[in-house]
């Protein structure tokens, strides 16, 4: 004959308490990535087709990647940092996380950790207090705490910034490597692309001192109504 030996209560909401500390970790890091991600995909399309429809300057380009570089810095400070070590870790704190998601424990879990604070209070009825509050936080997940669910929203908002700035690559290449390079290398001169085409022949060549060359440019696509 065997005999099952009882869970301690204080381990069991010990390891109650870790599977929230270790999921407050996980859901603000990966909030925080999904942020960066929309803000990241969403601002470099905006910027991307601004340009390639306004033709920025060489200071409004810079002005504008500073911009986007300064609002990721920011997020990244705020919500990954927040993650790694602002995360809970007092027990009072994350008892009473617990006790908002779950109000059915009726303030059991905090009130056996203030009790187990106060030395007049008795061992035996401590014993009790944290036996109760086992037995209640067997019935409940503590992964509901912090659910994944509530990063939906945010997952979508990022998956659908992701699919417009990889379509605006797929679609219009040639307009989106132009603005790559032209925010990527700011320093260097990168002309736009425009709907007004310039074509010259021959092109390069080597002209003998004195002699006559003939040059031929012909204008395509939209021109402008001023030119002459």
């Amino acid at each position: 004959m065997t005999t099952q030996t009882r869970p301690d209560p204080t381990e069991l909401l010990d390891q109650a308490m870790g599977t929230v500390r270790l999921r407050w970790t996980a859901v603000r890091a990966l909030e925080a990535v999904l942020l960066l991600a929309a803000i990241v995909f969403a601002g470099a399309l905006i910027l991307f087709a601004a340009d390639n429809l306004l033709h920025l300057g060489r200071g409004a380009r810079m002005a504008a990647g500073l911009g986007l570089l300064a609002v990721v810095g920011v997020v990244w400070g705020r919500f990954l940092l927040r993650a790694m070590w602002l995360r809970p870790e007092r027990r009072e704190q994350i008892l009473l996380m617990i006790e908002r998601v779950f109000p059915r424990l009726e303030n059991r879990l905090i009130n056996m950790e203030r009790l187990g604070r106060d030395a007049r209070t008795p061992p035996g009825v401590l014993a009790l207090l944290r036996a109760d509050a086992a037995q209640w936080m067997a019935q409940v997940d503590v992964r509901a705490v912090l659910p994944w669910r509530a990063l939906k929203p945010l997952a979508f908002a990022a998956g659908v910034a992701a699919v417009l700035f990889l379509g605006y690559a797929l679609i219009l290449p040639e307009y989106f490597s132009n603005a790559l390079y032209r925010y990527a290398l700011p320093g260097r001169f990168t002309a736009p692309i425009t709907r007004t085409l310039l074509t010259v022949s021959p092109g390069a060549a080597t002209v003998i001192e004195g002699a006559s060359f003939a040059v031929k440019a012909e204008v395509g696509g939209a021109i402008p109504t001023g030119a002459r």
